[in-house]
């Protein structure tokens, strides 16, 4: 699958980006209500499934890592390099699923999730 997104580019888009990238996480993550995912997740007999879509070098899966150790989180990219770099970042995380695949169709990225929550 070609992506803008090679090996050369992906490695240096974290750094390249990064003011962006903090200030865009901190307020994705803000708008998140996590007492509430939390309290869903001992409601239930299963983990709660998180998807993020587009999520590139998985800085935003990281963060939900960290505050959601229970979650089954999920990253969906087109760009293998892009996951690449995610998976290095995610290394520690087993609850971390990363999926290469195009979310232009919508439901050959999503379909092993029932309805997840969308980033």
């Amino acid at each position: 699958m070609r992506t803008y997104y090679t090996q050369k580019n992906a490695q240096h888009y974290n750094r390249t980006w990064r003011s962006f990238l903090e200030k865009t996480l901190a307020a994705t993550i803000s708008l998140i209500e996590m007492t509430h995912l939390d309290e869903e997740t001992d409601k239930r007999a299963r983990p709660i499934r998180i998807l993020d879509a587009a999520c590139g070098t998985g800085l935003l899966l990281a963060q939900l890592a960290r505050l959601m150790p229970r979650a089954e989180l999920y990253g969906v990219d087109a760009s293998q390099a892009m996951l690449t770099e995610a998976a290095d970042l995610l290394r520690d995380c087993p609850h971390v699923h990363l999926i290469q695949a195009s979310i232009a169709d919508g439901e050959t990225a999503v379909s092993p999730l029932h309805r997840p929550f969308l980033t």
